[in-house]
């Protein structure tokens, strides 16, 4: 399986390297990414965004659809392609964490890493402990079961297997 999955907390060294969680080093050389990863800072959330080249240029191949719209297009463009900064994991697992996002996303001593499939966020603790709670909150009627049920009704009404 190719995804990011959990969560991980790991120490900032003095030279602003973390590791990246051995599991999602193992997705991205899995993509080819096994020496790189993207990040950017996340459109929605004062986090940053992780993810492998490959999934960079799946994005970039999907705004080439002549259906979406060009203001998405010029979004998309402009807060992601423009703010994209490769970074190199070096032998021992880690990153150096560009300044500038890591005071976007509050980020100082330590980074938590939550696995979101095919990409991954890079969080300040507890800015992500707020947002679970007010997250399981909202959701907190939403078993399992009704989530993967409702997912596959849509799929059954877009003409899909269940």
């Amino acid at each position: 399986m190719n995804l990011f999955l959990s969560t991980y907390v790991n120490k900032i060294d003095r030279k602003g390297r973390v590791s990246v969680p051995a599991p999602f080093r193992a997705v991205l050389s899995a993509q080819a990414s096994a020496n790189q990863v993207v990040l950017f800072p996340s459109r929605e959330f004062r986090a940053v965004e992780g993810c492998s080249l490959a999934w960079i240029d799946r994005l970039s191949a999907s705004l080439d659809d002549p259906d979406i719209d060009a203001a998405e297009r010029d979004a998309i463009e402009f807060q992601v392609f423009a703010s994209l900064e490769t970074v190199s994991i070096d032998a021992e697992g880690r990153v150096s964490l560009p300044e500038a996002l890591a005071a976007y996303a509050g980020i100082a001593e330590e980074a938590t890493f939550i696995g979101k499939r095919h990409t991954f966020q890079i969080w300040n603790k507890t800015e992500l402990d707020d947002l679970q709670t007010g997250m399981r909150e909202r959701g907190a009627n939403l078993s399992m079961g009704t989530l993967i049920s409702r997912a596959v009704a849509r799929d059954r009404a877009r003409g899909g297997a269940a």
